[in-house]
């Protein structure tokens, strides 16, 4: 875990959360509803930048039936879109940053 540039994952967890990826190429985007993190009362979106899994805070600009147009913030190009797997890639990033320690207790 990176602060600054997020997290990594390694091939085989790559294939078994099931990530989808999509080229973007600006900052004012449609995404799938599934696409979308919500958390606190922020929204964002998860992108993979430079090998990285980075969450950008979004702004949503209109919703439609099955979508959302959002504006990016933070957004650079080469960027790549996380259209599925993102609820497993969600709970995979709050793990990697959760400093609780899990042991078996009696």
């Amino acid at each position: 875990m990176n602060k600054e540039k997020g997290f990594q994952l390694s091939p085989q967890a790559f294939k078994t959360l099931g990530l989808e990826l999509q080229n973007i190429d600006k900052s004012k985007i449609s995404i799938s509803k599934s696409a979308l993190v919500t958390f606190k009362n922020e929204n964002g979106v998860y992108v993979l930048r430079d090998g990285f899994f980075k969450m950008l805070k979004v702004s949503l600009v209109l919703e439609n039936e099955d979508s959302f147009e959002v504006e990016l913030f933070g957004f650079k190009p080469k960027d790549k879109l996380v259209t599925k797997g993102v609820k497993l890639l969600r709970v995979t990033d709050i793990y990697s940053t959760d400093k609780s320690e899990y042991g078996h207790s009696h």
